[in-house]
């Protein structure tokens, strides 16, 4: 598959546009049907780099492995394992963890009614360029006449990385890596244009300018054969020229391979998981997982955080019954985590299956 070149992807994107992206909450109601989002288009051109997108993953991944703990008295634990008994929290965890390279991310809950409960019963991500934020948290999105209008109370979680009042839709990740990473597309593009002038033909043959079309034809092939080595009688040619190309590949390679070095080391905080490192020490190892650990640990208090004040809240309120529920960070497993991140042991989440009796609870 030929590759995006730079035209395609990125040239025609304005110079601002990873910081002026989305419209503020006075801007409601003024969404345009033909407005292009720049900053999520930039963000989705990023994507499509193999290593953007591995590295991601790969931070959404070791967010999944920070252990947490479900919290609340025994009665509310065991309503809130009745209720989300079906339901895939893992998957939802997942889907909210893209807030952490889209900054701001809607997901849409779908409810069912069943043995007299409201439980939910799916998820699903949504674009977050259809998407308003009041000042008081609570969202809009554009309808089919792309009018902005308020959702049903439980219908959208709307995730937000390191909001602020100057930031109120959130900071992807991706940002910094904007400029650095236009320079390694150049690269490509560069590499693509050498790809291309490798098609050239390898000889070419200088004839009488009163050479007619058909002894032209002819010329070329006899050509043809050439490179396998293969004798060639020429009538009508004054000379034969060898084409070379020239092209600096090796250079344009090692300025790609620096850049996912710089790449890895922003999305993940180490880059020995990346091929790019060519070696490194056990010490030096510890020191990039740990650091790794502790990014992941801020993206897995970013998901606990949003789902305390929406999922856990709403299966108490549409079932008309008085309850609290918290999940946050084990902060004792995840030291031992930490403390045996280079050995192959592993840590496993306490997941509400798992929460059995006082002895997990922490009572609020």
């Amino acid at each position: 598959m030929r590759n995006h070149t730079l035209t395609s992807l990125v040239a025609h994107l304005p110079v601002d546009t990873i910081d002026n992206h989305h419209p503020l909450p006075y801007e409601f109601g003024q969404v345009d049907t033909a407005q292009t989002n720049y900053y999520f288009q930039a963000i989705r051109a990023m994507l499509l780099d193999d290593e953007v997108a591995s590295d991601v993953e790969l931070r959404h991944a070791t967010a999944m492995t920070i252990p947490f703990i479900i919290s609340g008295s025994d009665a509310d634990v065991t309503f809130a394992k009745q209720v989300l008994d079906d339901f895939d929290l893992d998957d939802l965890m997942e889907q909210m963890l893209r807030a952490t390279e889209f900054g701001f991310q809607p997901i849409e809950m779908f409810w069912e009614k069943q043995d007299g409960l409201y439980v939910p019963v799916n998820s699903e991500p949504k674009r977050p360029e259809q998407f308003r934020l009041k000042k008081d948290g609570s969202v809009f999105y554009a309808n089919y006449t792309y009018q902005m209008q308020s959702p049903p109370m439980g219908k959208i979680i709307s995730v937000v990385r390191d909001q602020s009042s100057e930031r109120p839709y959130g900071k992807s990740v991706l940002e910094s890596l904007w400029a650095i990473w236009q320079s390694k597309w150049i690269s490509w593009a560069n590499i693509e244009r050498l790809g291309e002038k490798y098609a050239i033909p390898s000889v070419a043959a200088l004839v009488p300018s009163a050479t007619s079309q058909d002894q032209l034809g002819a010329v070329a092939e006899n050509l043809a054969p050439i490179e396998n080595g293969s004798s060639v009688a020429l009538a009508g040619v004054s000379d034969v020229k060898m084409l070379t190309v020239s092209g600096k590949v090796t250079e344009l390679l090692e300025i790609i391979t620096a850049i996912d070095t710089k790449i890895s080391k922003t999305i993940t905080g180490q880059t020995l998981t990346s091929n790019t490192q060519a070696h490194g020490s056990r010490a030096l190892g510890e020191v990039h997982e740990r650091a790794a650990m502790r990014i992941s640990m801020k993206d897995a208090k970013m998901v606990f955080k949003h789902l305390n004040k929406t999922l856990f809240k709403w299966i108490f309120e549409f079932n008309n019954r008085p309850g609290k529920i918290k999940i946050s960070v084990d902060k004792e497993k995840y030291q031992e985590l930490v403390d045996k991140v280079t050995s192959d042991s592993s840590v496993e989440k306490i997941e509400l299956s798992d929460v059995k009796g006082s002895e997990h609870l922490c009572i609020l």
